[in-house]
């Protein structure tokens, strides 16, 4: 059973959480839109929306679990993060 103040946490981190759902949704539309396309010259287009979307969802998840106290899983997106915008521009080009 969840606490008052659980079901208050959960209350304010759900329109959180709906509104990065639905830019991550719209992030993978845009990137199959690119990628399934006739025209081959804008993939590079997909691949920065790629980008976005794991950047996007590493931000998230580094800011829930630094309000939830997880400490390892923290550093863990806090490392992805690092490692996507650090080696993202070596990547497409």
């Amino acid at each position: 059973m969840l606490s008052v103040s659980e079901e208050k946490e959960n209350r304010t981190n759900k329109p959180l959480r709906i509104a990065t759902n639905i830019i991550l949704v719209a992030l993978i539309i845009g990137i199959f839109k690119f990628f399934l396309d006739e025209d081959y010259t804008n993939d590079s287009v997909g691949w920065w929306l790629f980008i976005l979307f794991w950047v996007v969802r590493s931000l998230y998840g580094l800011v829930n679990n630094l309000l939830e106290g997880h400490k390892w899983l923290t550093a863990v997106d806090l490392g992805i993060y690092l490692l996507i915008t650090r080696f993202s521009p070596y990547v497409v080009e």
